[in-house]
C-alpha cells in the first residue's frame, strides 16, 4: 500500500510480558468498541455524511466494528491454540488501529498495548533455551 500523507503516530508499544491473549476480556473488547464509538460519533456530528471525514470514519468503523467482532467471537471458555492465536492478532491490528488516539482522554494506554504470547505456557516454552526446548538436555 502506498504510503499516505499522514502524521506518523509511531509503533503502539508492548505490554507486558504477563498479558497473555487469555487476559483479554469481553470488557476490553466492549471498552475499545466504546471509545472508538465515541470517536466516530465526534466526527459524525462535525461533518455532513457525504464528506470525506465521513467517509473515512464510516471506513473504519466497518473494518474495526468487524474485528471487535471477531474477537469476541474468540472469547469462548475454553479456546483452543487457534483461536487464541486468532485473539492475539485480532487485539494487536486494534491496538494499532487505535494508536493515533494514545495519549488522548479514554483511551487506556495502560491496557490497549500489544501482546507477545497466546498464554502463559506458550511463553515459559518459549523463554527456555533452544537446546532445552529440542529435548537435548
Amino acid at each position: 500500500m502506498r504510503t499516505p500523507n499522514l502524521p506518523d503516530s509511531g509503533f503502539a508499544p508492548d505490554g507486558p510480558l504477563d498479558v497473555y491473549a487469555t487476559s483479554i476480556t469481553a470488557a476490553d473488547v466492549a471498552a475499545m468498541e466504546s471509545f472508538l464509538a465515541a470517536r466516530l460519533d465526534e466526527v459524525g456530528a462535525r461533518y455532513q455524511a457525504t464528506a470525506p471525514e465521513t467517509r473515512i470514519a464510516q471506513s473504519l468503523y466497518e473494518t474495526a466494528g468487524f474485528q471487535l467482532d471477531q474477537l469476541n467471537d474468540t472469547l469462548t471458555p475454553s479456546p483452543d491454540r487457534e483461536t487464541l492465536l486468532e485473539r492475539l492478532n485480532l487485539w494487536n491490528g486494534l491496538v494499532h488501529a487505535l494508536q493515533p488516539w494514545r495519549g488522548t482522554p479514554g483511551h487506556d494506554g495502560e491496557r490497549w498495548r500489544l501482546i507477545s504470547w497466546t498464554d502463559e505456557t506458550t511463553a515459559v516454552q518459549a523463554r527456555r533455551p533452544s537446546t532445552q526446548r529440542q529435548g537435548t538436555t
